[in-house]
């Protein structure tokens, strides 16, 4: 099977999730492609979206994380004492090739991805909508990773939302890519409990640590029998946006800090 993955780019978690994909399944993966973010304007005016509705707090929230993640990679990198290969070191490793463009439905790239003729497209750490001449090109289907439990999370932020709301369980899924966010058919669902006393940093992390495993064994089926097979349809979930600021305070009420100390030695001990 040829199987081409889509990224808005090898940011943090997304490098975690893609590198269980390339280790289980570097011989059927033809290629990864990446939507420039530098040069995709609806992309560029995200973070400052996210400043104005959630404020600053929540920004810096996600920026420490994020840079806390880098350097633990940078350091243990030089110490050599990594756990988890990243995406980019694997594709690196098995020799496969990366492309990069500021735009997927261009003519010119969409001609370009036809002639190397995909049986499936993964979606990981995309976040842009792709139009359906795009979804028309690969042979069985597009499926992508959602970090919610589909149909009752879809949209922006789902952990952030299930922990605020106080749900016994968050997960993520993978799901059949269709014009509308998120409308598509689920292929399958992950549930880990919540814990009560943690953090939003400690369960994010957990969904991509234990998300990396069942990833790849979730297209390991794909792959064994060359077909799509989906859940039975639920009842339809809500949709969410960005987080507002009275969204956060309340948050922080409920769930308490975004991010704690502990949480460092987590993503430290476990990178």
């Amino acid at each position: 099977m040829n199987i081409y993955i889509l990224t808005s780019g090898f940011t943090p978690f997304t490098d975690i999730l893609l590198g269980g994909v390339i280790a289980a399944h570097h011989e059927h993966i033809g290629g990864i492609i990446v939507e420039d973010q530098a040069e995709n304007l609806e992309t560029l005016t995200f973070e400052w979206r996210l400043l104005r509705k959630a404020g600053l707090r929540f920004v810096i929230y996600r920026l420490v994380e994020r840079t806390f993640y880098c350097l633990t990679l940078l350091v243990k990198r030089i110490l050599r004492k990594r756990q988890l290969q990243n995406g980019r070191e694997l594709a690196r490793k098995y020799g496969i090739r990366i492309s990069e463009t500021a735009d997927v439905e261009s003519s010119r790239f969409r001609r370009f991805f036809r002639e190397q003729k995909p049986d499936l497209i993964l979606l990981v750490g995309y976040t842009n909508i792709l139009t359906k001449k795009f979804l028309r090109i690969p042979k069985i289907g597009t499926l992508g990773f959602h970090g919610g439990i589909l149909p009752y999370y879809r949209g922006l932020f789902p952990l952030f939302y299930a922990l605020m709301y106080r749900a016994e369980i968050y997960g993520a899924s993978l799901y059949e890519v269709e014009r509308k966010i998120h409308s598509g058919k689920v292929v399958g669902h992950m549930e880990l409990p919540v814990c009560k006393k943690k953090s939003l940093a400690h369960h994010n992390f957990q969904l991509h640590r234990r998300g990396r495993e069942w990833l790849r064994g979730m297209l390991g089926r794909v792959i064994k029998h060359g077909n799509i097979f989906y859940e039975p349809p639920a009842e339809n979930g809500g949709f969410f946006g960005f987080p507002t600021k009275v969204k956060v305070r309340r948050f922080r009420r409920r769930v308490g800090c975004m991010m704690r100390v502990e949480d460092f030695r987590e993503i430290w001990n476990n990178l």
